[in-house]
């Protein structure tokens, strides 16, 4: 009886001085986290930047204090703060409404009461502290850290041992990005959610294997962790990798981690000639893919119609409208020919990888997180994609699926010992071709005579694997209008045997060139309309 009176009378005393304390702990959680973010700007330090137009998302959000910072240094973001905590929500929220007043910055602000992990649950366990930025799921939060940095007593004082359990909402990253955020890119992730971090990152899989990441900032506790995280971002191909510790908790197990991603840029080069109908709409799609390329080379081989004054209008109409847009370059090259014009555009390329697209054909939309995600392995060296028809009066789909069945059997009846024991495989123009520029460079870049393709693909498997990307790219059956399925089949197998002979004056006979194509388009089109009069 006399020590439970005891232990009331002490607690009585000490209650007023640990509210005390408790408030100005507060005060000194949140002054920290404004130095770290508003001041010391150390993620700047490390080479992170928060661009203007960027996507922000904050996980972890706590009151704020970041969103804040993100509307000093930046224009026209989407910040998405996402808080489960009850306790700073309601601040949070409140911040946000004056930040989304301040309309000369152009900032959007949104608040999401929900947590992330790894997996999906519709009501999880969350411990919400006095403390407002502590706290987590119950299921990844670790009870020792901060008494093991404050002290078991001053845990205590704090009310540490006695949280409140409120049950929220949670979701991972990829499901929520691609409910919220559909396919863009996050420019900017940061995390400060008290252990959760490693499951938050096991469920962002799709995100990350496809490059959608593009810079983190996440508060870690402990050094096993730490490791872990690191192992996993260098994974997916972040190299800029810092692992810190502030001053102020040196003697702690809180460490920060920024992590900047630098994926390999991609340059898509266009060969064309006399190419007016087309162009145009094929530089659209072309620019318009998401994650962008770097640039966008058109290597014209003399053409004698509007080509070039179409590719400038249409590159300056682009520029005026995607904030995005890659580089768009028209290059007269010295020499005609398809092979020559992609060497050239290889040659002044900037690209880490190359991307070679007829002007005839409209690649999917994510085709640049494609060849990046392709090109990850080394041990693919070119890859395709299947291709589809699409002309006059008809799908051709036949003719894609051929097209695909081709790839086998032709290097399996040409080169055998080739297609089982290096995994030769024939991919053609029309399936938008790609590699890595050191690669191509090293084999000596694309055959200057017809059969440019085949040339290449043999040449390829002495660095790697050939690999066909299973979606499709679209390309225009104007050839099969012009000559018919049948005789267009007859002359790629004559130009095929007319390469394996060595003869390129042959197979140049067997190819029409492209103002004989677009005249007899043309006839066709005059032909249409006439029966339309009639």
């Amino acid at each position: 009886f006399f020590g439970c009176t005891l232990l009331l009378m002490v607690s009585w005393v000490l209650a007023p001085f640990s509210w005390v304390f408790r408030c100005w702990l507060q005060w000194l959680s949140k002054a920290f986290i404004a130095k770290e973010i508003l001041w010391d700007q150390e993620h700047e330090q490390k080479g992170l930047r928060i661009p203007d137009g960027g996507l922000i998302v904050d996980v972890g959000a706590n009151v704020g204090i970041f969103a804040t910072y993100v509307n000093h240094v930046a224009r026209g973001c989407s910040v998405h703060c996402v808080e489960p905590s009850p306790t700073p929500l309601a601040e949070l929220q409140k911040r946000l409404v004056r930040l989304n007043a301040n309309i000369h910055k152009g900032n959007s602000y949104m608040a999401h009461a929900l947590a992330l992990s790894d997996k999906t649950l519709e009501k999880a366990n969350f411990l919400s502290f006095n403390i407002s930025g502590w706290g987590g799921l119950q299921h990844s939060y670790d009870m020792d850290l901060i008494p093991n940095t404050l002290g078991k007593a001053l845990s205590w004082l704090l009310g540490y041992f006695k949280p409140e359990v409120v049950q929220v909402p949670c979701t991972t990253l990829d499901s929520w990005a691609h409910a919220q955020l559909g396919e863009r890119c996050i420019d900017f992730l940061k995390i400060d959610c008290e252990g959760a971090e490693e499951g938050i990152l096991n469920g962002a899989t799709r995100l990350l294997s496809n490059h959608h990441i593009l810079q983190v900032a996440m508060e870690v506790q402990g050094k096993d962790r730490c490791k872990r995280l690191r192992s996993m971002l260098k994974g997916y191909g972040f190299e800029s990798i810092h692992l810190t510790q502030s001053q102020m908790l040196r003697n702690s197990e809180y460490f920060m981690l920024y992590a900047r991603l630098v994926a390999p840029s991609v340059s898509i080069i266009i060969p064309t000639i006399n190419e007016e109908d087309c162009i145009a709409d094929t530089l659209y799609v072309a620019a318009i893919c998401k994650p962008p390329a770097k640039e966008i080379i058109i290597a014209d081989g003399g053409s004698t119609d509007a080509t070039k004054q179409i590719v400038l209008e249409t590159a300056q109409a682009l520029t005026s409208f995607l904030k995005d847009c890659p580089q768009i370059h028209f290059h007269s090259c010295p020499e005609k020919g398809r092979g020559p014009q992609m060497n050239y555009g290889a040659e002044v390329a900037i690209g880490d990888y190359l991307f070679f697209v007829h002007a005839d054909t409209r690649i999917p939309k994510d085709a640049i997180a494609l060849v990046r995600r392709t090109l990850e392995s080394r041990k693919v060296a070119l890859g395709g994609f299947r291709s589809t028809f699409a002309g006059r009066n008809s799908s051709y789909a036949l003719i894609g699926f051929h097209h695909w069945i081709k790839t086998h059997y032709v290097p399996l009846i040409l080169r055998p010992h080739r297609y089982i024991w290096h995994h030769l495989r024939l991919l053609f123009g029309d399936q938008a071709l790609f590699c890595r520029k050191q690669d191509f460079q090293s084999v000596g870049g694309y055959y200057c005579h017809p059969g440019e393709d085949l040339n290449l693909c043999y040449k390829m498997t002495r660095v790697g694997q050939i690999q066909t990307v299973d979606r499709y790219v679209e390309t225009s059956a104007r050839r099969f209008d012009h000559y018919g399925v049948c005789r267009v089949s007859l002359i790629h197998v004559a130009m095929v045997l007319a390469y394996e002979l060595r003869m390129p004056k042959l197979a140049r006979m067997f190819y029409p060139s492209q103002d004989q194509l677009d005249c007899r388009r043309k006839e066709l089109e005059e032909a249409d309309m006439q029966d339309g009069i009639c």
